[in-house]
């Protein structure tokens, strides 16, 4: 954890009523330069405090290194977990010995209020809650993994800096684990995000990364943010913008646009208004034509690694 000062507090209190006195609590601070540690040692945890800022994936693995559990759960400080979250997620894990990880979901609604914040956690909330239970992936901001299962396929990979829990749910899918996203456990999410914090997010921690692991790993599924809608959507969008000057055309794409996306669409609607869904409309237009950009930017990355791992093994 980084500069948690704002939301760990409030995240500390949540966690400790869920552990419910039977579980250690370990927060790792990332070399913060704000309050992060003080705050931390006010409540009953260990505190592991790091000198320089090594990222999420080294800090994670330095808290299971100091843990005793033998099911690892991960949060991040900006989630705030029910009082049953806990005992649930043990209990699946319990009654289903085939299962190696689970993570949940976040809720409709996120506890800033501002657009940009309630929007990216209404995608996620309708993101996990359509997809497939069975994953692929992992989720690192509230997930929950079977220790000899995290240890066995070398924990978080500290050469990330981004999307290092969907690497590791892809590794842990290659070597025969199974993954469970169990949408009835739901967490509050109090990320504050701007217009331009989303828009980098979305371009060099979301697309671009992730366009790199599934070629990587050679997984390709039409699941999460890659199914079969979302990337119809995406050259949608763009014939959309070069459609502009042809009312007609402009029209049919734009209903095409908005069928592919109805659901996310009528769910905003629900749940924030008719305002709020078309500007999500819009700004999920927006964050089409950046995931086509970042597809691009991925794939030329990835073939320039794999050019230089050619080179070296021909060496």
């Amino acid at each position: 954890m980084l500069n948690g000062e704002l939301h760990l507090a409030d995240c500390l209190r949540h966690a400790l009523i869920a552990a419910e006195g039977l579980a250690e609590i370990i927060v790792v601070d990332d070399g913060s330069t704000d309050n992060t540690p003080v705050i931390a040692r006010q409540f009953p945890v260990k505190v592991i405090g790091l000198p320089t800022r090594g990222g999420p994936s080294r800090a994670r693995n330095i808290g299971v290194d100091a843990s005793t559990a033998e099911i690892l759960f991960f949060l991040d400080a900006d989630v705030n977990i029910p009082q049953d979250f806990i005992r649930k997620a043990v209990q699946y894990l319990d009654e289903n010995p085939g299962w190696s990880a689970l993570f949940a979901s976040y809720q409709r609604d996120s506890l800033p209020t501002n657009f940009c914040s309630r929007y990216k956690n209404l995608v996620h909330h309708h993101t996990h809650q359509q997809a497939m239970p069975d994953a692929v992936t992992f989720c690192g901001g509230y997930g929950f993994v079977r220790r000899p299962v995290f240890l066995g396929c070398g924990g978080f990979d500290e050469s990330m800096l981004a999307l290092e829990d969907i690497d590791l749910g892809y590794r842990m899918h290659k070597a025969g684990h199974r993954i469970r996203l169990c949408k009835d456990l739901m967490a509050s999410h109090a990320k504050y995000y701007t217009l331009r914090g989303l828009l980098i997010s979305d371009l060099h921690y979301r697309a671009i990364p992730w366009t790199e692991l599934m070629i990587r790993h050679r997984i390709f599924r039409a699941d999460l943010n890659t199914g079969y809608k979302n990337v119809l959507s995406v050259p949608v969008s763009y014939l959309l913008a070069a459609s502009i000057l042809n009312p007609v055309l402009f029209a049919a794409l734009a209903a095409v646009f908005l069928l592919l996306n109805a659901d996310l669409l009528r769910l905003a609607a629900n749940t924030h208004g008719l305002w709020f869904a078309i500007r999500t409309a819009v700004m999920h237009w927006l964050i089409y034509c950046l995931s086509g950009i970042g597809l691009l930017l991925g794939l030329s990355r990835a073939a320039s690694q794999e050019l230089r791992s050619n080179v070296v093994r021909a060496a």
